[in-house]
């Protein structure tokens, strides 16, 4: 179940492990919009913040991304769809979540298991 979800998204992101006083160090992004999977739900996030664990994986390294990192390990927002499984979430429900740093999209390990 899903309300009107647009295709893309705004993110923070890199491809490249610069240093923090670079400019380009975290750059905007516009990316397309993850499908919740059957046990997931979709975040709209209203407020991020970059904590220490941002900051350790995007410290210089020589390695450059395919795709973007995206960053905000913690974050708050609305739940704008379900995935087919979820019980304990529904569209529009506010939240609180902490990442899964495993997974490509951030995924909040207490809606994967909704």
């Amino acid at each position: 179940m899903a309300a009107n979800i647009s295709k893309n998204m705004k993110a923070v992101g890199l491809f490249k492990y610069l240093p923090i006083s670079d400019i380009n160090s975290f750059i905007d992004l516009e990316v397309s919009v993850p499908v919740p999977k059957q046990s997931e739900v979709l975040i709209e996030v209203k407020a991020t913040a970059i904590n220490p664990i941002d900051t350790k994986l995007r410290a210089p390294k020589p390695q450059i991304e395919k795709e973007p990192r995206i960053l905000g390990f913690d974050g708050a927002g609305i739940i704008s769809a379900v995935g087919e499984a979820v019980k304990k979430f529904k569209v529009d429900d506010q939240v609180f979540f902490t990442a899964d740093l495993r997974q490509k999209w951030h995924k909040c390990s207490i809606c994967c298991f909704g």
